[in-house]
């Protein structure tokens, strides 16, 4: 299972601007939305604070 914190982000990308994302009820089903619309995005591994400073503004 992926980490909450990449969940929360890709939600944050993904699902507050979804049509659809009323249908997704679980993590799991979330990420198959994710991966049906090729909008995966990948889990960042030890990031500096400016780095995760310019990962979340976008």
């Amino acid at each position: 299972m992926r980490d909450e914190q990449f969940i929360t982000r890709q939600m944050l990308h993904f699902c507050y601007i979804c049509a659809d994302a009323r249908e997704c009820e679980t993590e799991e089903t979330c990420v198959e939305c994710w991966t049906a619309k090729d909008m995966i995005l990948e889990e960042p591994q030890d990031l500096t604070t400016e780095e995760l400073l310019i990962f979340y503004a976008l």
